[in-house]
């Protein structure tokens, strides 16, 4: 009772939803040893960055943690981190969290994460020398910069296509 109004109270959504919402994030912390406050934490970033509910934001708590995106423990934080980012960046929370996933794997990490969100901090503010690299690979940094601008491009596919074109080099 206490924890379905504390769900209610902290998402903002009504009180059958946090019934339902509340056994969810209990199961995951029970199922995945996490303190309920952070899963519950996890889904409100995500509801809030993402623009997505609560039987989602579980739904993708719960797929991260069983893809192996809390391996080092860190899943909250990156989600805390890293949503508002990846989110203004073009990215879905499935593509976050199943970019997190690949960490079991070996393929992603905390430091990956940083990488991408300062890679796209370096595209959207479009200086000079960034300019002048991508021109040296091919990419047309004007053309670029005008899609960010008018929103024909996201963050998300202006990094896509660097990576494309140096896997070319």
């Amino acid at each position: 009772e206490q924890q379905t109004n504390k769900t209610q109270k902290f998402l903002g959504i009504t009180r059958e939803e946090a019934a339902q919402t509340r056994a969810s994030i209990k199961s995951i912390s029970d199922v995945y040893g996490i303190d309920y406050n952070s899963a519950l934490g996890m889904v409100d970033a995500l509801m809030k960055q993402f623009g997505v509910d609560s039987k989602k934001a579980t739904e993708l708590v719960s797929l991260g943690m069983a893809g192996g995106a809390n391996e080092a423990g860190h899943m909250a934080d990156m989600i805390g981190k890293f949503s508002g980012i990846f989110s203004d960046a073009g990215l879905s929370a499935e593509q976050m969290i199943g970019l997190m996933s690949q960490t079991q794997s070996g393929i992603f990490s905390e430091q990956g994460m940083t990488v991408i969100s300062k890679a796209g901090q370096r595209i959207t503010q479009m200086s000079e020398t960034v300019k002048q690299a991508l021109n040296d690979i091919g990419i047309n940094a004007d053309d670029m910069a005008k899609k960010l601008a008018n929103g024909t491009m996201s963050t998300w596919d202006a990094i896509k296509t660097v990576s494309g074109a140096l896997k070319k080099l």
